[in-house]
């Protein structure tokens, strides 16, 4: 099966090229979409960020505080790692998920972050 990976920054066409994939009958896997799934509320990933970055993590409504995230890891190397190595298994199973249910149905598939 044939993968394509679609990269690009802010308006630079990546969700015109995934419409045009999609009207094609290529399954689409939204690296954004599984990166927000895996910190929803009640999750493993917020589960394991809050345990790691304590509980100014988490917002009234139990979801991850990504103002307060940012400001803890962008200046810090060593946190950013440790946020990574929280996420990105985690991360990765999802868009491994997807790209089976792809194949299950016999699709093509394009990945975009």
């Amino acid at each position: 099966m044939l993968h394509i990976g679609l990269t690009g920054g802010i308006a630079s066409g990546k969700s015109t090229v995934v419409t045009m994939l999609r009207e094609l009958g290529a399954g689409i896997v939204d690296c954004d979409v599984i990166a927000h799934d895996v910190v929803e509320p009640g999750s493993e990933g917020l589960a394991a960020v809050a345990a790691a970055f304590g509980p100014k993590t988490l917002l009234a409504d139990e979801s991850m505080d990504r103002a307060y995230i940012g400001s803890v890891v962008f200046g810090d190397k060593a946190k950013k790692a440790q946020l990574e190595a929280i996420l990105f298994p985690l991360i990765h199973a999802g868009i491994d998920g997807e790209i089976k249910k792809i194949e299950e149905n016999k699709k093509k598939s394009c990945h975009f972050p």
